[in-house]
């Protein structure tokens, strides 16, 4: 039952549908669940151990209000190390399969762009990357990975609200498909680059002007 209570929040959080600073409270939780406080304390534990709720004593549980400074100086960074690392490495090791699956990914992300389903284009966006991270083999990698997978679907959500069509969001996994494809590592790292610093950053200080 926990493992449901913390799949429905987490999803209530990165989609948007509970927004930052919002009040979590226990027993309004349980109401809505059906359960006792226990599995509803053992939730909110752990998404605060995945960043996507804090806790402050006396006050109560709050969804986290992750700042764009905070996206920026230290979310984006740690995605393009371990995402990088992880495509460099699955294209080493596994270069047909990932390029088929990634191919496979895209083709699929255009089907759904094409009819403006922005919550499959997201859901896409985050198994693409996955895909990247899971193929290299490297269990630390995908631990890694994994500590900030909430926050980076949170991310992508976000991110994608601002675009004026899903079909950026294909052009963006389709260079990075064809920087692949190049086997060029200095092609990969710019394409990766532009696609997890420049363009957000770029969006989130527009949203800011």
């Amino acid at each position: 039952m926990r493992e449901a209570i913390v799949a429905t929040l987490r999803e209530d959080i990165v989609t948007g549908s509970l927004t930052a600073g919002t009040q979590l409270k226990q027993d309004d939780l349980a109401a809505r669940f059906g359960v006792s406080p226990a599995p509803i304390r053992e939730a909110l534990r752990q998404l605060e151990n995945e960043g996507l709720v804090e806790h402050f004593p006396n006050r109560g549980v709050f969804v986290t209000d992750i700042s764009a400074e905070d996206i920026v100086n230290l979310l984006l960074p740690v995605r393009l190390a371990i995402e990088t690392f992880g495509v460099k490495k699955s294209a080493a090791t596994r270069r047909e399969q990932l390029l088929s699956e990634l191919d496979d990914i895209v083709g699929r992300m255009r089907d759904a762009a094409a009819i403006d389903d922005l919550r499959t284009v997201n859901e896409l966006d985050v198994q693409f990357h996955q895909t990247m991270v899971h193929l290299s083999g490297s269990e630390q990698a995908i631990r890694l990975w994994h500590s900030v997978h909430s926050r980076i679907r949170a991310q992508i959500y976000r991110m994608s609200t601002r675009l004026e069509s899903p079909t950026v969001v294909v052009d963006d996994h389709q260079a990075i498909l064809d920087a692949i494809r190049s086997d060029d590592p200095g092609t990969i790292d710019e394409v990766m680059h532009e696609h997890i610093i420049e363009h957000p950053t770029e969006q989130l200080r527009g949203q800011s002007d």
